[in-house]
């Protein structure tokens, strides 16, 4: 190396591969940790029976009906399925 210009871009180069390396691990990590509350959690309450679903359909139904909801509850709970299930 004659002087340390190519020294200083090397550094910068595996500087920036490690953080690219960290930004990879994190969003695994993001992704696993969803995909585990998507398992243990969301189809939990869920379920076979459509419990959560059924639940925000009386909640909307019972706003038809001239009652107030928490349509802040409702419209995270109806986003929350769009995340998890998403349209092809």
């Amino acid at each position: 190396m004659k002087d340390g210009r190519e020294f200083t871009t090397f550094t910068q180069y595996v500087s920036y591969g490690r953080a690219l390396n960290y930004l990879l691990i994190y969003i695994y990590f993001v992704q696993l940790a969803l995909v585990q509350w998507k398992a243990n959690f969301f189809l939990h309450i869920q379920g076979k029976n459509q419990k959560l679903a059924n639940a925000v359909l009386k909640l909307i139904e019972l706003q038809r009906n001239g009652e107030q909801i928490d349509q802040g509850l409702v419209k995270k709970v109806v986003d929350s399925f769009g995340s998890f299930f998403p349209l092809p």
